[in-house]
Order: C-alpha cells, then structure tokens, then sequence
C-alpha cells in the first residue's frame, strides 16, 4: 500500500471525529472518487456473505453535493459482494448514500442506527414489479448483503474469528469475552494494535486471519503484524505487515520508530520464554498509556522445547512466574532507552485468564505521554499533532 493510500485512509478515518464539517474537508482536498473508493473497499470487507445462491447486481451510488461516484457489485450466495465492471444500468437495483454519512457511520462507534441509505431504482427497465418473486427476494438479499457492510456495528470476536478464517476461532471462544470487556474502551478511537504471529508459516498468501478480526473489530484501527516470513501479499487498507523476529532488538527498535507508539500489543508469536522477554522490554515502554500487552498461551513459554524451565501445572502457574521474570529483568533496568517507567511503576493492572495475561499500562503514569496526544507515528521526529481530549 502507497505511502498516498495510508495517508488517504488515515485521513479519512480522522474526519469521523470532527463532523461533517471535517468529512467534507477531506473530500474536498482529496476527492470524491478518491474516498469513495476507500468506503467501497471498506464495506466490502465488513458485508455480510447473501444467503442466497443466484447472483444479482447492486449498484453503489455515492455523492458529494453533485459529485457521484458509482461501483456496481456482483452479489452470489455464499460469498461476500465484489466488484464488477457492469455498467450502471444493468444493476438489477441501486442503493445512494452520501459520503459525509457514511464516514460518520463506517468509522465512529456504534450508532444503532445505520447509515441513510436510499433505493433509487428497484429493477429498472422494468415498468412494473415483477411476477417472478424469487427474483425480488433475491435482489432484496443482495442490497441487504451490501447494506450489511455500511454500518457501525460489529458482530462479537468469536464470530468475527469464524467470519475472516482467524485460526485462532478455537480459543477465541474462551478468550473473546475478555478481549471484548478489556478492550472495550478503546473499540471507538484511532487504535494503533500490533500482533506478534500472523499464521500461515512460509506460505506469503496464508494467515493474517487475526489482523482482519481486529481491523474489524476497530472501525477506526490501524493494525500492524510481524512474522518471521514475507506477508506482504495480506497488506490492504489497515492493515501492514512486517517481517522481523521478535527476538530483534534492532528491528523492534525500528517497529516502534517508524509505526508506534501502540494502543494495544498482543504477543502470539514464538512463545518461546526469551522470545517473550525480549519483546516484551521493547515493547512495553512504548506502549501507550492507557493500553493493553497480552501474553497468550502462557503454558507455552513455560515448556521445555521453549526454552522453560518446567511445567507448571496450570496456566495461572505460569502467568506467575512469567510476570515475575518479567518484573525482575525490567527492574534491573533492561529497558528501551529514553527513560521509560519500569513495570512496577506503571502495571496498573495485572488480569489473568486461561493461558492469556492482560497487562494494563497506567494512564497516569509520571512522564508518560498524555492520552489526548495524537496516535500518529512520531517517534521518528516529527512533530505530533495535538486535538482536544476524547
């Protein structure tokens, strides 16, 4: 992704906090097709597959004062709606909706209302409704699975882990409802989250099935994810991969330079015992006040192939001993340079679940950057943009 998209995209996922007053800026300095089609990809990846199985067309209108943008989509039950190069007339009906509305739908926190779409042709050419009632329940399901996608809300984790192939769906069904609570608070906001482990191994176009359930799940995110292969093919709006080991202190110096500091950090990587330690000194001092470091499949770290000492017998065994290693290799001052607190000065709060550890950073912390600070990248130098307290 071009460094114009990501600004593009971050521009846009901006405007939602200053109204329609800010939306209509940003349409204006980047243009209307420009952002439409940062919407049309975005809905297409929140919509819901039709349920069913003939293809209709729906045809995707939207405007900005006289400005029109136009995409027809092909809708087949089973799947998702996708783009088609059909001309607007062959749409079997059209939906409009004007950008400013759909900004503040897409990417501010849940309405419960949905975005002011309207039909302005139900199957044209037509001068009358069709005898064939199949054929409108079809249609009907194909706007329904476009409409599906331009909304706010956002199903629970667990579903969204089924919904983008995340292989971690088996144990988000035990973890997603502490995510979900621990995480509530940020759902809203420009969330800046990093995930150690992206799956598919040496295969470039596998995985990356977490980073979509949390570019979801965080209307306004942006997600970053590193392995140890080349994932670059998974890379789309929200979404940048990094290739790296967690075990690279040079590479972790540069992760957080050049995309930090981050909202939310979650390690399932390696799970190696000094893979965890070593990212976890990096990583954690540049996490934002406020934010979240999750350790998950904490027995892992505890075993012999990963570099452990023993077995403990349980996971809140080995969260224990985990946290005390890492208490005590931070407070012996193996921290990132600049200062940064120790754990035992800025833990705020220590939760632990089955084979997964929460730790929170405290907001109030002495020298730690203010919440009210701007989440873009400024590590690198470059002066931070500051806006009023959320």
């Amino acid at each position: 992704m071009t460094t114009t998209r990501t600004e593009l995209v971050e521009s846009v996922l901006r405007s939602a906090s200053g109204g329609w007053r800010r939306v209509t800026e940003v349409v204006e300095r980047w243009g209307t097709d420009a952002v439409a089609a940062v919407l049309v990809d975005e809905i297409l990846f929140r919509s819901e597959p039709a349920a069913d199985c003939a293809t209709a067309t729906v045809g995707l209108e939207l405007t900005h004062g006289s400005a029109r943008h136009t995409t027809i989509l092909d809708v087949t039950g089973g799947s998702r709606p996708a783009r088609t190069g059909a001309a607007t007339a062959d749409a079997d009906v059209r939906l409009e909706c004007s950008i400013a509305d759909l900004v503040l739908e897409l990417y501010r926190s849940d309405t419960g209302r949905g975005p002011d779409m309207r039909v302005t042709r139900f199957l044209p050419g037509e001068g009358h409704l069709s005898s064939d009632t199949e054929r409108l329940h079809r249609i009907a399901r194909a706007a329904d699975a476009v409409v599906s996608g331009c909304t706010s809300h956002s199903p629970g984790l667990a579903t969204l882990a089924l919904r983008h192939d995340s292989d971690r769906c088996s144990s988000l069904q035990l973890s997603a409802p502490h995510f979900e609570r621990h995480f509530r608070a940020l759902r809203g906001q420009e969330v800046r989250l990093l995930e150690l482990g992206i799956g598919g191994y040496e295969r470039p176009d596998q995985g990356g099935g977490s980073l979509r359930m949390w570019k979801h799940f965080f209307p306004r995110g942006q997600i970053y994810g590193v392995d140890v292969f080349d994932k670059s093919p998974l890379d789309e709006d929200r979404i940048t991969t990094l290739r790296g080991r967690q075990d690279d202190r040079e590479f972790l110096d540069r992760l957080c330079r050049d995309h930090g500091p981050f909202d939310v950090v979650i390690d399932d990587g390696s799970h190696a015992a000094g893979d965890v330690l070593t990212a976890f000194e990096h990583l954690y001092p540049r996490l934002r006040p406020g934010g979240w470091y999750v350790i998950e499949d904490l027995s892992a770290s505890s075993w012999a192939r990963h570099d452990g000492d023993a077995v403990p017998g349980d996971s809140i065994a080995a969260a224990l001993a985990l946290v005390n290693a890492l208490r005590e290799r931070m407070g012996r001052g193996l921290r990132a340079d600049g200062g940064s607190p120790d754990l035992a000065g800025s833990l705020a709060g220590l939760n632990l679940h089955h084979n997964i550890a929460f730790l929170e950073k405290g907001a109030g912390v002495a020298g730690a950057l203010p919440q009210w600070v701007s989440r873009r990248p400024f590590w690198n130098g470059v002066t931070p943009q500051v806006h009023p307290a959320r």
